[in-house]
């Protein structure tokens, strides 16, 4: 893994945190619509900052 991958993970690691912590702290509390449209750009966040899903051939060839 390069230093990169490393930083990235970490990344990835920052981000789940407020997702979970805002998804349980949602419940009954907020706006549904609101809390869906927080955890879903949350979660895609982390999942692009993940440096397995970084090193697939699906997504290598996205850039191509």
């Amino acid at each position: 893994m390069t230093p990169l991958d490393i930083l990235t993970g970490a990344a990835e690691a920052v981000l789940w945190y407020p997702f979970l912590w805002f998804g349980l702290d949602s419940i009954e509390k907020r706006n549904p619509w609101f809390a869906a449209a927080v955890l879903l750009a949350l979660g895609y966040a982390a999942f692009v900052a993940c440096p397995w899903v970084r090193d697939t051939d699906a997504w290598k060839n996205l850039a191509q």
